[in-house]
């Protein structure tokens, strides 16, 4: 009877610290749940945030992108204009020119 009574309090005194160690576990546990919610928490904001950026640079982005298209456009008749210019100078030249060149022959021929 002494051996059962001295078995059963050492099985007592074992399930006494397992459930120890439980209880531990089971507090360890809900502390690393309550960081992983946490954790997912700044994780949603931070994408949240990301997302909101990354809308905002597309949308400055597609700004930047019609401004170029203004100016690009805006370069390319500024050089036809120039270029019909040019034309227009080297015409004028030539005639400026045989306009010249005549009024010699006919100051040599008087």
């Amino acid at each position: 009877l002494e051996e059962c009574r001295s078995e059963l309090s050492a099985v007592f005194d074992s399930s006494s610290e397992m459930g120890e160690q439980i209880r531990r576990a089971r507090y360890g546990h809900n502390q690393q749940l309550q960081a992983v919610r946490q954790g997912e928490e700044a994780l949603k904001g931070a994408l949240t945030d990301s997302a909101a950026e990354r809308e905002a640079c597309a949308a400055r982005l597609a700004q930047a992108q019609s401004v170029v298209d203004v100016l690009a456009a805006s370069h390319a008749s500024q050089r036809e204009r120039e270029r019909a210019v040019a034309e227009r100078h080297d015409a004028l030249d030539e005639e400026v020119h045989s306009c010249l060149q005549r009024l010699d022959e006919l100051s040599q021929a008087q």
